[in-house]
């Protein structure tokens, strides 16, 4: 994932967030950590999954 898309808007901190990338799409949780970012507190997501496109 770019440097520059991994800064992200999230509606919720319960759901999996699924990230289009390349020819898949990436599945991402919380796990209750959270960083520091430009002195503002994020949460942070983890990656879970990876699946393909469906046609």
């Amino acid at each position: 994932m770019p440097l520059d898309e991994r800064v992200q808007f999230a509606t919720s901190l319960t759901e999996k967030i699924k990230y289009q990338f390349g020819s898949g799409h990436e599945h991402f949780v919380h796990q209750g950590d959270y960083a520091t970012v430009d002195g503002e507190e994020l949460p942070v997501f983890r990656w879970t999954a990876r699946t393909a496109i469906a046609e």
